[in-house]
């Protein structure tokens, strides 16, 4: 994925074109549960110079076209069971960053191999898809609206049922965290800037429409891990952020996990299904923390070579990319601590539950795309 995802208010975040998507999408209980075992110990003498085999076939075999008709696509969410894909149609001109001439979120047919769309947006010169979450019924997604400004936007939700859209809420006017949104189990949740240094944690009912605020502070994005909505707040002066929690199904606070209690900084955030994952510090160590764990583990440290960003999790795999020459991603197996490239050059993935797609450049003005099932994959071989 593709983005940083500030701890805490992103004030003093520049307003270039907003990032693709967010790292990560939760849904909680996955039919198909991720390992309860601990981590192996962390990787932190390379990856894999070879990918095995099995991932190979199983990337190709997950690859998905990134064109329809004129327009290039961009994926944008996953189902949970990796079934179901959106993406950003864009088409006119790739030249410029204001000219497309269509924009649509579209979804791909995996018997047919096609797209179609499921939305129109009303500028496609300015409006963009930062984020969506798919739980399987509802597409939850967020707009932005400016190319200078990361604070016009708006979030949406299309139900495949009726096939029809409509808007959940929009920004206040006020800088805050880049707007992501993570949807489970019928709730959709989203952090929202009400003022200077002020946000708002929502929680949304979607059958019911009916929008909740349950925490408010110098908050930074809002997850759901499991059955609890987990977000990274500064509770004193001068103080690093800290995770706090509230439940899902009503909303109130409740005690943060024994295994979140005590964090280093932190630095980016993502979490899937049960488990939480964060970038910690100086963006060399990636920490991981599951429902069940009594205390987090250290899942990849790249130690003084380079550093990592962009962190993102479903099941057991845990992606990212390095900071090093061409920024290419890397898929780590907690499983066994073992690690493989998976790009040349960039890229970002987004992930639901048991499902991850990892989206790269092909051209200056398209991308490729495949998605993997984590519980599928052989587990790395220990380097």
């Amino acid at each position: 994925m593709l983005a940083l995802l500030c701890s805490v208010s992103c004030a003093a975040t520049p307003a270039p074109t907003p990032p693709p998507a967010k790292a990560g999408s939760a849904q909680p209980h996955a039919a198909v549960p991720p390992s309860n075992q601990r981590p192996a110990a962390p990787v932190n003498q390379g990856c894999l110079k070879t990918m095995p085999k099995s991932w190979r076939q199983a990337i190709d075999a997950g690859r998905v076209p990134a064109m329809s008709g004129d327009g290039r696509i961009r994926p944008t969410a996953v189902g949970p069971d990796g079934r179901a894909l959106f993406g950003e149609l864009a088409a006119g001109d790739p030249a410029r960053i204001d000219g497309a001439t269509k924009k649509e979120i579209v979804r791909y047919d995996f018997v047919s191999r096609t797209w179609s769309p499921i939305y129109a947006m009303p500028d496609a010169a300015t409006d963009q898809q930062v984020d969506g979450v798919f739980d399987g019924r509802r597409m939850v997604f967020a707009l932005q609206h400016s190319l200078t400004s990361y604070d016009d936007w708006s979030v949406h939700v299309w139900d495949q049922q009726t096939n029809e859209a409509r808007v959940l809420d929009q920004d206040a006017g006020f800088r805050g965290p880049l707007i992501y949104v993570d949807a489970a189990a019928g709730k959709a949740v989203w952090s929202k800037a009400v003022g200077k240094n002020i946000v708002e944690v929502h929680l949304y009912d979607l059958a019911a429409s009916r929008d909740q605020v349950i925490a408010r502070g110098q908050i930074g994005t809002a997850w759901i891990v499991g059955d609890l909505v987990i977000w990274p707040q500064i509770v004193g002066p001068g103080s690093q952020a800290v995770f706090q929690a509230a439940s899902l199904t009503s909303g109130n606070r409740v005690e943060t996990p024994a295994g979140l209690s005590k964090t280093g900084p932190l630095t980016q955030i993502a979490a899937s299904g049960s488990t939480l994952v964060w970038i910690e510090g100086n963006f060399r160590a990636i920490r991981a923390w599951r429902i069940g764990w009594p205390e987090p583990r250290t899942v990849f440290d790249s130690g003084r070579d380079r550093a990592v960003d962009d962190v993102n999790v479903a099941g057991d795999i845990v992606s990212w990319h390095s900071l090093e020459p061409g920024q290419p991603v890397y898929l780590g197996d907690m499983r066994t601590g073992s690690c493989t490239q998976v790009t040349e050059r960039n890229g970002y993935t987004v992930s639901n539950k048991d499902a991850m797609v990892v989206i790269y450049p092909e051209s200056k003005s398209s991308f490729g795309a495949f998605v993997v099932r984590p519980s599928r994959l052989p587990p790395l071989p220990e380097k």
